[in-house]
């Protein structure tokens, strides 16, 4: 065997790992996005269902409780409509004040 014909042995021997090892490193790959889907996909059921469930339990305490509440929530309203600037202001308020609690 020639000094050629080894280069070229070894150049193909080369490339066919080369092609192994990329066609291994892409199923893993490919295995690795899967199960990251997958896990993306449960936890998005799971955020789901809990905001449901969620959005269901404050529906049914507000049915619940909407005689009670309902002149407390008429009230709030006409203050909002007549003062929308200032409702504004006292929700964003409220929220820097939760922010800075929840930052301790």
């Amino acid at each position: 065997m020639d000094n050629q014909e080894t280069i070229r042995n070894n150049a193909a021997n080369a490339t066919a790992r080369m092609r192994e090892t990329t066609e291994r490193a892409s199923k893993e790959a490919k295995d690795v996005g899967q199960q990251a889907w997958d896990v993306a996909k449960d936890t998005y059921k799971d955020v789901k269902s809990a905001a449901q469930d969620a959005y269901e339990s404050g529906k049914k305490v507000i049915k619940e409780n909407v005689g009670e509440y309902s002149s407390i929530v008429d009230d709030v309203e006409d203050y909002v409509r007549s003062n929308p600037a200032k409702s504004i202001l006292i929700v964003a308020g409220l929220f820097a004040l939760g922010a800075r609690l929840l930052k301790r």
